[in-house]
């Protein structure tokens, strides 16, 4: 991971019996590189995790907006979860997770 809120949301993804998803692995969409926080191809599901360290100002949140429109249009469902979702409502960002289609962990 490259962040302090990535290591929280994956620490979440981890504990919550989640199959562990692809960690900020590049795609080429329409000719631009996209490198998404968590990915679960199968699902064609993506989680970023959004810390206003790096996406408080308006450029930033432009390239958001504009990295979720490419991946939208190449069919991936995009959730964003704050340090306040992750940290202080962990139960609901997990379920929020898991209703989006995260696969579970299967055990061998």
């Amino acid at each position: 991971t490259r962040s302090v809120l990535e290591d929280a949301v994956f620490d979440l993804i981890v504990a919550g019996g989640l199959a562990l998803p692809d960690v900020n692995a590049p795609l080429w969409l329409g000719g631009r590189r996209v490198v998404p926080d968590f990915r679960w191809p199968g699902q064609r599901l993506v989680v970023e995790a959004d810390s206003t360290a790096w996406h408080e100002d308006k450029v930033s949140c432009e390239d958001d907006a504009e990295r979720q429109a490419l991946l939208e249009a190449h069919g991936e469902r995009v959730l964003r979860v704050t340090w306040a979702q992750a940290i202080g409502q962990p139960g609901q960002t997990l379920a929020r997770i898991k209703a989006a289609g995260a696969p579970l962990a299967t055990e061998c």
